[in-house]
């Protein structure tokens, strides 16, 4: 209903849906905290029912800076290729980042009592208008996680 407001009183409006990592000054809630336990060997819960279209903050960034300069108007899902559920990405972090003897626990969603609100399971969205309207080259998430890991120990963040 947001989103019809905004393009209902602003025709020009850019609207996008995402869900992205990246590098973080806070990291109680970040990719880096999730190394930290999965290095110290931390008991993590995910849910492998959860799924989504993870994307890292720079090609976010790069699409965000070319749909700007070709005007783009309407709603964008600026998302990654590919349709992971949390847990699987926790395990392609593992595995990027070479740790071995890892604890991962499926925990699902809604078992979680301290969600107050419904959750929606699949969050995962479609790029197809994305990259047909702007040409733009989204690598894997495979390929995502080695970027990421290749800055991830310089010293910048978001």
């Amino acid at each position: 209903m947001a989103e019809k407001g905004v393009l209902f009183n602003n025709k020009n409006a850019l609207i996008l849906r995402t869900n992205f990592f990246g590098h973080y000054k806070n990291n109680t809630k970040s990719i880096r905290n999730l190394i930290f336990n999965l290095k110290n060997k931390k008991k993590i819960s995910m849910d492998k029912s959860y799924f989504f279209t993870p994307i890292y903050t720079f090609f976010l960034v790069e699409a965000l800076l070319i749909l700007i300069k070709k005007n783009k108007r309407g709603i964008f899902n600026v998302v990654g290729n590919d349709r992971i559920s949390k847990y699987q990405f926790l395990l392609l972090i593992a595995k990027q980042f070479k740790i071995k003897n890892y604890k991962i626990k499926n925990f699902p969603l809604e078992k979680n009592f301290r969600l107050l609100a419904k959750r929606c399971k699949d969050l995962s969205l479609s790029n197809s208008k994305l990259k047909k309207e702007t040409r733009i080259k989204i690598p894997g998430i495979k390929k995502q996680l080695i970027l990421f890991k290749k800055f991830e120990n310089k010293n910048f963040s978001f």
